[in-house]
């Protein structure tokens, strides 16, 4: 369990994840959330609608497990972007075969391999994914932009701020 891919967006995370629980043998188990409008006046208008919702930080509506999946325990329940309040019920659990490069830091793997079907997007976020691995030969980066079909690509963009550096000298 000491290997991870990372990737900078939740959307190429749950991709990831998706097909990778699908390749493990084993029976599978699926578990389905149980979303309620905080108005129960609204419930039948928008319980389709609520189930289709896959906000950052909760375990999705539907979620499939296999022995020795892996998961994740750590939920973020700061994303309040949808207009209808709800509630999920589920086992707070989602899958970890991938995770955003950020919800990484702090942790040290044997294997790492990072994602790249689109660049980094803030400053060090490359550093922190090629930091997690314990040795660089660990290490594997797979660059497929989504608008090129250049198989030979070996480069990606790293963020850097130079404000942020050149500051940070003290006086």
């Amino acid at each position: 369990m000491e290997r991870a891919i990372l990737c900078p967006k939740n959307e190429s995370v749950d991709d990831i994840n998706s097909r990778l629980i699908q390749r493990l043998t084993g029976k599978e188990v699926i578990y389905i959330s149980d979303d309620r409008a905080k108005n129960l006046m609204d419930q039948g208008d928008y319980i389709d609608y609520l189930t289709s919702l896959e906000p950052r930080g909760l375990p999705p509506h539907k979620l499939l497990l296999k022995i020795n999946s892996p998961d994740s325990l750590e939920p973020n329940l700061s994303d309040n972007k949808y207009s209808i309040p709800f509630v999920r019920r589920q086992i707070p659990l989602k899958l970890c075969f991938a995770m955003t490069i950020n919800k990484s830091q702090a942790q040290t793997l044997d294997f790492v391999g990072i994602y790249l079907r689109q660049p980094v997007f803030t400053h060090g976020q490359l550093y922190v994914a090629m930091s997690r691995v314990k040795t660089g030969k660990n290490i594997r980066v797979l660059i497929i932009p989504p608008t090129c079909n250049d198989l030979g690509t070996k480069y990606t963009t790293n963020v850097v701020y130079k404000e942020v550096l050149s500051k940070t000298r003290l006086n």
